[in-house]
């Protein structure tokens, strides 16, 4: 073959050509420093094949796209079932359906009619990017199931396996995690990732192996060794086309049936190269999943490690930047616990299979084995020490890895690494400590969607502030947004909270937020000076007015020579007050009060104050129509800027302290 030993170098080509077209220009350069090091260095046969790679990649990139689409009615088939949701696979794209009591199952033709909706609820940096998960899927369309025609049955396979673990009970949710990749809210995701152990009970290469070695054994009983490695592929293959799409499983399943077919003519890098290829022509947005990525990245540094001497450890090192992707911080029990439960991983894995060949005989023995688990995940909590970091940025990656690369080169040619290994280790620790003092103040306006909630971050960790947390009846808003969203920013612990008023979308979330993340102080009512750190928060002394947006506890500072004012959701009547009381305040920056609701933002305030730019935090298609045409027109008017979470997700103001120059361009 005229790329053998060279296909790897090929799939990176890809991904580096498809991040040039979709991401960034950026990317150009480390594209074009890539192939100079590769062709020159290198020395890689063919280099024009290498080349040809790169700019089919560009253009493949280019033109591909996964568009947002807004079908009324569409035609296809059933993909996958999810509870209340499912993929729908037309002609032309995969629409993702919501829907109640709809009776249809997996592999069904249907015809529906649909009603679209928005699907971007929160967009804050580094947060979770639902936008970019469904181009990762394939997915053009959200919307919502007001009519279906089931126009042919297909019942098969996939629909027994579904409808296999469908019940509540824990056997079924753990069956179903391990056998079909799907994960319900029985399972206590959160602290097997908080662990670092998720990766050992999501379907991967790992489970390929121990079905492997289980289905040769069941099949030595019938068929001799020359068609073992024939059954058992065609097997796993079937079962594979089965299950709701696993990268992670189908990666290892693509590379261990190449390697069987063309040991002779390829390496498993050669594989590894060629199943990624396949992954990236099939959908080029898949390089954005964090299975992909992990998946890919974590095989190949087995693959550059292989049995070298302490191999488990070089392979953690390896993996912590896409840890820290996830987690923002590095458990350092659960690097421990990784290692010690994997043995018990194995076990549990298999007796969930043949409990389920055989029909739930084995149900009181997986039972025994979750109730271990998930005591070894309390004492694994309840024992966690934690590194923390935050977001890791692409220059520390890219430092991080090229180091971790001499590492390997050190383990091939057989020379001592300890040098390497401690210089990787005090990369960690001193990025850990650079986040944690950073220099660089900002307040925030978080995106939380329909609410509010602000974060001033002083620098060098000289306090942490958050002002209301929002809420969101529908689920946990503290969990999934605001503290990910905290950690990435390396803020670990909060040193007061101040809640403006009861109201849900302002402090709904502060139960489950201080069950989450230390708060030192909570502050519910006013009490005049609040000094935190360097930093001096007015709460401004207003009487009563027997409302309670009205009693809003209103919050002036001057953040580096900037005055901020953040009114709650206060009536203009309370503005005209404030402006009577306190008219020489310094405001600069202005959070409009009451999400934009024309109930306030009074031009007695506006002319009174100046401010230069309004923050306005209102949810996406809200259902009270904020912010208000008449607030956002006079704000223009005045000549205010206006940045709103719905339209411009979270805004961040970054600062040095003493200096004017203000990292961001409305307020330079």
């Amino acid at each position: 073959m005229p790329v053998k030993n060279t296909l790897i170098y090929h799939f990176i080509a890809a991904i580096l050509g498809v991040l040039a077209v979709k991401t960034s220009v950026l990317w150009i350069v480390v594209l074009a420093g890539y192939l100079a090091f590769v062709i020159v260095k290198m020395k890689i046969p063919r280099p024009v094949l290498l080349l040809f790679t790169t700019v089919f990649f560009i253009c493949f990139g280019w033109f591909y796209q996964v568009e947002d689409r807004q079908y009324d009615q569409i035609e296809g088939v059933v993909e996958s079932v999810d509870g209340n949701k499912a993929v729908v696979a037309t002609a032309l794209t995969k629409v993702l359906v919501y829907f109640e009591d709809a009776e249809f199952d997996n592999d069904d033709r249907i015809r529906m009619d649909l009603a679209s909706f928005s699907s971007v609820p929160y967009k804050n940096p580094g947060g979770f990017d639902y936008a970019q998960y469904l181009k990762t899927q394939g997915i053009s369309q959200v919307a919502w199931c007001e009519a279906v025609e089931v126009m042919e049955r297909r019942a098969g396979l996939k629909d027994f396996l579904a409808s296999r673990f469908q019940g509540d009970t824990p056997v079924d949710s753990y069956s179903k995690m391990f056998i079909l990749g799907i994960k319900d809210e029985n399972i206590d995701a959160t602290r097997m990732v908080e662990l670092s152990i998720i990766h050992l009970f999501a379907l991967s290469g790992m489970h390929l192996d121990y079905l492997k070695e289980l289905i040769k054994k069941l099949l030595g009983f019938f068929v001799g060794r020359t068609h073992m490695d024939i059954a058992s592929n065609i097997i796993i293959g079937v079962y594979l086309l089965n299950i709701p799409l696993n990268l992670a499983f189908t990666r290892a399943f693509g590379v261990g049936l190449f390697w069987w077919l063309f040991k002779d003519r390829f390496n498993k890098l050669d594989c590894l190269g060629l199943v990624g290829i396949a992954f990236i022509l099939k959908n080029p947005y898949v390089i954005y999943s964090l299975s992909f990525i992990f998946s890919f990245a974590i095989y190949l540094i087995l693959l550059l490690i292989g049995n070298f001497k302490f191999s488990d450890a070089i392979l953690y090192l390896g993996s912590v930047p896409l840890i820290l992707a996830v987690n923002y911080r590095l458990n350092l029990v659960g690097m421990v616990l990784a290692a010690i439960i994997g043995p018990f991983v194995k076990w549990f894995y298999l007796v969930i299979l043949v409990n389920a060949l055989m029909g739930g005989a084995l149900d009181s023995a997986v039972v025994l084995f979750i109730r271990v688990f998930e005591n070894i995940l309390t004492l694994g909590s309840t024992m966690s020490l934690y590194l923390n970091f935050g977001r890791p940025g692409e220059v520390f990656i890219g430092i991080y890895y090229f180091h971790y690369l001499l590492l390997i080169a050190r383990l091939s040619g057989n020379l001592p690494i300890r040098r390497d290994i401690a210089r990787l280790i005090g990369l960690a620790l001193g990025y850990s400590l650079f986040l944690m003092f950073s220099p660089v103040g900002k307040v925030v306006m978080i995106d939380v969607g329909q609410g509010d909630c602000f974060l001033v971050k002083q620098p060098f960790n000289r306090g942490n502030i958050l002002i209301d947390t929002g809420g969101n009846i529908s689920f946990d808003l503290a969990k999934n947004v605001t503290v990910p969203y905290l950690h990435s920013l390396g803020v670990f612990n909060l040193d007061c909270v101040i809640l403006s008023h009861n109201d849900y979308d302002h402090s709904g979330a502060y139960e489950s937020l201080a069950n989450l993340i230390p708060i030192g102080e909570t502050v519910r009512e006013y009490q005049g000076e609040l000094v935190v750190g360097d930093l001096a928060l007015e709460i401004l002394d207003l009487h009563d007015y027997g409302d309670k947006n009205d009693n809003s506890l209103v919050i002036h500072t001057i953040i580096n020579d900037l005055g901020y004012l953040f009114l709650g959701d206060v009536s203009k009547e309370v503005e005209n007050t404030i402006v009577a009381s306190y008219g020489q305040l310094e405001v600069d920056v202005l959070k409009v009060s009451h999400h934009g609701s024309n109930t306030a933002t009074s031009e007695t305030l506006l002319q009174a104050f100046k401010p230069r730019l309004a923050l306005i935090s209102v949810g996406l298609d809200n259902p009270y129509n904020h912010p208000s045409f008449q607030v956002t027109g006079l704000l223009e008017s005045y000549g205010v800027k206006i940045q709103r979470t719905d339209r411009n997700g979270a805004l961040e103001i970054g600062y040095l302290p003493g200096s004017r120059n203000y990292l961001f361009p409305y307020l330079k």
